[in-house]
């Protein structure tokens, strides 16, 4: 995957998880990590989108990794405590 089509796969993940569709929106962010497995915007929305779907101890799992990438990332931080309460 190139990147015009991680970046598209990327809007089309964003769109589909915004509308609801978080089957779809899940297997698109997982392509692009897949590709980028070093993407800490892509984990924190994984787990942004875990934590949504009850699903904590992987949306912690997934702020972990993106803090241990970027860990001044205020999303993640955030995501991550959205996770434990």
């Amino acid at each position: 995957m190139d990147r015009e089509e991680m970046l598209a796969a990327l809007r089309l993940g964003l769109e589909c998880h915004r509308a609801g569709d978080w089957t779809r929106a899940e297997a698109l962010y997982r392509e692009v990590l897949a590709a980028q497995p070093d993407t800490p915007e892509v984990l924190n929305l994984l787990g942004t989108l875990a934590c949504q779907t009850g699903r904590h101890a992987l949306a912690i799992d997934l702020a972990e990794r993106a803090l241990a990438l970027q860990p001044d990332y205020p999303e993640a931080l955030n995501g991550r405590g959205n996770a434990f309460r």
